[in-house]
């Protein structure tokens, strides 16, 4: 009998969990793997905005643009939320959804106020000013005709490239942008099932593993 009972104690020992504790944390495997997968989905995008944000603000510094310095530094604000975002979602955090699709639409409202900004702004004397300095039409005194040419180009078509460029860049950020936003949201309930479903032992166990 004392043989029987140190074996029984010595198995306890060595498995303590029952079946329904290994079923129960394969399943959270799989719960938390979506919200792995949605972490790194926001930890990229924040890594990617922050780039394009620190390379416009040092762009618009070496040719001096304010609006390029302050979408440039928009756009670092908003990759730095993206990454916060990121921890958030691993730590299951149910507004982490939430805060991630706001701020894609906030990317899409900057991106979009940018080019329209751009739009107004645009006039072909300018594009004139910028494409022909006045050492270039010196040179170019010689060729009349080549630069009635290129003024009459940029007078006909600099309004059409120039509203077509910014008008497809917003429309492809309300694709992207957008598919972002929904994206983020349907993981909330991802994130709820985590939190309703999960037991508090295995999520505890989650947190020390540091997974």
């Amino acid at each position: 009998m004392d043989t029987n009972d140190g074996s029984t104690a010595s198995k306890a020992d060595m498995w303590p969990l029952s079946e329904s504790d290994y079923l129960a944390a394969r399943q959270a495997m799989l719960r938390h793997s979506i919200l792995r997968r949605a972490a790194h989905v926001a930890s990229t995008s924040g890594k990617i905005t922050l780039f394009i944000g620190i390379s416009a603000v040092c762009l618009s510094l070496v040719w001096w643009s304010w609006s390029g310095i302050i979408a440039g530094a928009g756009v670092c604000a908003i990759g730095l939320i993206e990454r916060r975002g990121d921890r958030r979602i691993k730590s299951a955090q149910p507004a982490a959804a939430k805060l991630l699709a706001i701020n894609q639409v906030a990317f899409f409202a900057l991106i979009a106020a940018y080019c329209v900004v751009q739009m107004v702004a645009f006039s072909p004397q300018k594009a004139k000013d910028e494409a022909l300095s006045p050492e270039v039409r010196s040179d170019l005194a010689a060729l009349p005709d080549l630069q009635r040419s290129i003024d009459s180009a940029i007078d006909t078509w600099g309004s059409v490239v120039v509203y077509g460029f910014y008008s497809l860049v917003i429309l492809a950020s309300i694709g992207f942008q957008g598919g972002m936003a929904i994206y983020y949201l349907t993981r909330r309930k991802h994130i709820e099932a985590w939190n309703r479903e999960t037991p508090p032992w295995i999520r505890r166990l989650f947190v020390e593993l540091g997974v």
